[in-house]
């Protein structure tokens, strides 16, 4: 029989570990998702892991470019990317305000389980 302290944490203790971030990797929604993507050919997806095996994907915020070979963020289009990554719904607004920079290689992060079960980068 499972005791009830153990029982609780399972479902209730938040676990976060520090994880780094080993490949971040730009691709378009289509070739990532084929068929079944919901965003536009033209829209860029970045795939980021993590030593701890996360992975995910997210949409490239508008008038930006992550450039794989330097590992830095590039700005195109200054308005578009205010817009992008200053809207409250935005992943990168949340991980700026928890990292102070957006996600690079080799950036350590603190890793946790979600709500579906998957490792995920905290934000």
């Amino acid at each position: 029989m499972v005791g009830e302290a153990p029982l609780k944490e399972l479902f209730e203790e938040i676990v976060t570990e520090k994880a780094v971030i080993t490949e971040m990797k730009v691709d378009s929604a289509k070739s990532i998702f084929g068929n079944k993507s919901k965003m536009p050919e033209d829209r860029n997806v970045i795939i980021i892991r993590t030593d701890k095996g996360s992975r995910e994907a997210h949409a490239v915020p508008k008038g930006m470019d992550y450039d794989m070979k330097a590992n830095t963020w590039k700005i195109g289009d200054k308005i578009s990317a205010l817009r992008s990554v200053r809207n409250q719904n935005s992943w990168y607004r949340r991980f700026y305000e928890k990292y102070r920079t957006l996600p690079t290689v080799n950036m350590q992060v603190e890793a946790t389980i979600g709500g579906r079960g998957f490792l995920l980068i905290k934000v």
